[in-house]
């Protein structure tokens, strides 16, 4: 079996110790009887009203301020690197991912398997997430299909942010970094009354330049550096009491080395292994702008709330295409995407026995999408690679515009059968429709259309047999729409792909509300499931299409266990198990060695298991000043790259540290990230699979310390 670049020897003996220290420098007494003994409680609305994270019948990851703040939380993959079951990979260039959940995937030039929503409105593109994460209340990760309430694409799941509330009192923040690389971000806010009681504001934003840690051997230059920035701004205006509007607004910027991939085997000319060497300095910018309002209008009989949206993510990416320190290939990518949302609902009041809501929901999204390769003249003709003597020329010009527009109606029903026993039943219908239209290749280009769609039901049983216990059992379905692929392929377009996903689960509360513990079990029905694949031209080509397997499944688990036990010490754990195997691909003899060599495979991007430990003790050091010692460790298994199951990453493991000293108003913090240094690979391209010329991967980034502190007020 061929292996990607191996991770370095296990740590996790050096981890036991680390948390050993931590624990044993605890007092071994119970915690005290009072309120801040017991861990805090957490309020979600995954299902579009308030309610306690233990009565919710769903697997839901939720993070509260607090945990965000102690755990040093300012990226979307560091929260779900404490997230069981779900994973999340850079792909090409910063703030694109890849993500997995449950072995629900997303395919490459495909779309993501979960809904993204922030403060209610779903994103139409992950490149929305290229933003760090600040002045975040909650964050709540669903697992399992979302669709009944989330709509498309909420096939794996959804993640919901949920930004600061302005405040009527005057308060704000600032907070400072700088560390290995260069490394410096500052971010700041501040919240207060406009007009007391009535309208409501806050502003805050960030900056943050790094100049990289992995170095480019061939241009002697560092290829991650980083430079972003963005602000937020938010209005609350109380018209009357019934009536709220919530304007909400940011702008984000990043510049960012990007493509800075390592060759994993030596099949080209000058081509070496496990180093960056590209001969052109790879760059992404994006710059992304949204603007929402929410308005609330409370009766006797319910709320009726309207959500608008509207986002504007702009994306050039300029990178090496070749990937190797020969120039021979380098290329442009733009991305240009404008998504309008609107949703309309209607909920009843919380405090009775039978609670509803219905409500619509619209969408259209206009992308524009242009890939423009050049090739070095020099090169085909002479043979000559050096990078000073390139001629480069016009090799692929491919516009590509997309609109598409969906139409939703939902709603969901929860009903008390008795004081214990709560029934939910929840429906959706989503209709799709997309239209089409690329260049490249064809004179005058090539137009399609298509319309997809589908209800998604969701059915919930819960049963609290006492304050302390919840059992539940869920059964739903979820749904992606198809697309379109290149022109000059034998399958123009791919179809939708569907799941029934059955989950049965428990959440409990142990000794008086010091120990939360969460488990759930559950079995995915896939059908139609997308892959991505290479497919033979008649000219003799290849070209990346994204087709339909026949039928997958995959069943596993995930725990999650969060305690505060003995006085200042803070643990959490959690483990998730994924098997996730192709029954039937299909045959697609276009394929280089056809595809039915791949049924019984297990599906690719999925890692066997996750594991992810926490420690965290807070020490007195007088009335009013604590030191907080901090260790997180992540485990991954073994994971496939690809369709045919030869290349993998095997399991490995990475460790953070944080310590410090604070106060109920600043706070300073000393971190180190992957402390030992573990070396492993984020992303792959298998070359019988992407086209290139070479095994490709994401290089993972090297230990790195730093300091950071934070002033409130």
């Amino acid at each position: 079996m061929k292996r990607l670049p191996a991770f370095l020897p296990s740590v996790t003996s050096s981890t036991a110790l680390c948390i050993y220290l931590i624990i044993s420098s605890a007092p071994v007494v119970m915690a005290s009887d009072t309120p801040s003994a017991w861990l805090e409680e957490i309020v979600v609305s995954s299902r579009k009203r308030d309610e306690n994270l233990q009565t919710v019948p769903d697997a839901i990851t939720a993070f509260s301020e607090r945990t965000i703040e102690s755990a040093g939380i300012e990226k979307v993959d560091d929260f779900l690197a404490l997230t069981p079951n779900f994973e999340i990979r850079n792909d090409q260039q910063p703030g694109v991912f890849t993500m997995t959940v449950r072995g629900v995937s997303q395919v490459r030039n495909g779309e993501p398997p979960v809904a993204f929503v922030i403060d209610g409105v779903t994103l139409p593109s992950v490149n929305a997430f290229t933003q760090d994460l600040y002045d975040v209340e909650r964050i709540e990760v669903l697992k399992g299909p979302q669709g009944a309430l989330y709509g498309r694409n909420a096939i794996g799941g959804a993640i919901n942010i949920i930004t600061k509330q302005p405040s009527n009192e005057l308060e704000g923040f600032v907070k400072a970094r700088a560390g290995k690389g260069n490394d410096f971000k500052v971010s700041a806010g501040v919240s207060g009354a406009i007009v007391e009681d009535k309208v409501l504001a806050r502003i805050s934003g960030y900056y943050h330049n790094n100049d990289g840690l992995l170095n480019n051997v061939y241009l002697n230059r560092d290829a991650d550096w980083e430079e972003s920035g963005g602000f937020r701004a938010r209005v609350v205006t109380h018209l009357n009491d019934d009536l709220t509007l919530d304007v909400r607004g940011s702008y984000n910027k990043l510049d960012a080395g990007s493509a800075y991939y390592v060759n994993t085997e030596s099949t080209f000319v000058g081509n070496a292994v496990g180093i960056i060497q590209s001969d052109v300095a790879g760059e992404a910018d994006v710059e992304m702008w949204d603007i929402s309002a929410k308005l609330d209008w409370e009766t006797s009989a319910g709320t009726l709330t309207s959500i608008t949206g509207y986002n504007d993510v702009y994306e050039l990416n300029y990178q090496d295409i070749d990937w190797t320190p020969i120039s021979f290939l380098e290329g442009y990518l733009q991305d240009d995407v404008q998504g309008f949302t609107q949703e309309i609902r209607f909920t009843s009041p919380s405090d009775q026995r039978f609670r509803w809501f219905v409500g619509g929901f619209y969408q259209s999204i206009d992308k524009y999408r242009l890939t423009d390769a050049y090739v070095n003249l020099n090169f085909i003709l002479n043979g000559n690679g050096n990078p000073a003597d390139k001629i480069l020329v016009p090799a692929a010009y491919a516009p590509q515009e997309q609109d598409y527009v969906t139409y939703s109606l939902f709603g969901q029903v929860n009903y008390d059968i008795t004081d214990q026993l709560e029934l939910t039943l929840a429906l959706r219908w989503d209709r799709d429709e997309r239209d089409d239209f690329q260049a490249n290749a064809i004179p005058g280009g090539l137009a399609s259309s298509a319309t997809f769609e589908e209800i998604q039901p969701k059915v919930s049983l819960a049963y609290k047999p006492n304050d302390d216990l919840l059992l539940y059992a869920t059964a739903a379905r979820g749904y992606r729409p198809g697309g379109f692929n290149p022109p000059n392929t034998i399958q123009d377009a791919y179809g939708k792909e569907t799941l029934n996903s059955y989950e049965l689960g428990v959440k409990s509360t142990l000794a008086d509300g010091r120990v939360r513990f969460n488990a759930a079990a559950f079995y995915v029905d896939y059908s139609n499931q997308q892959f991505f694949l290479l497919e033979v031209t008649p000219a003799g080509g290849l070209v990346q299409l994204l087709a339909n397997g026949q039928s997958s499944e995959t069943y596993g688990f995930e725990a999650e266990l969060t305690a505060s036990v003995l006085d200042g010490l803070d643990l959490a754990a959690g483990f998730g198990y994924t098997d996730g195997k192709i029954k039937d691909f299909g045959s697609f003899a276009t394929f280089p060695g056809g595809t039915d060599r791949f049924d019984g495979n297990k599906l690719p991007n999925t890692s066997r298991y996750s594991l992810n430990l926490s420690a965290q003790y807070r020490l007195p050091l007088s009335d009013k000043l604590d030191m907080v010692s901090r260790v997180d460790y992540y485990r991954k298994g073994k994971t496939y790259w690809a369709l045919d199951n030869i290349d993998t990453q095997g399991s490995y493991n990475i460790v953070d540290l944080r310590v410090g000293i604070e106060n109920d108003v600043w706070r300073i913090t000393a971190y180190g990230d992957n402390v030992f240094n573990t070396n492993y690979t984020v992303q792959a391209f298998i070359k019988e699979f992407s086209g290139f010329v070479t095994d490709t991967a994401w290089p993972s980034k090297p230990a790195s310390w730093g300091i950071e502190g934070s002033y409130k007020f």
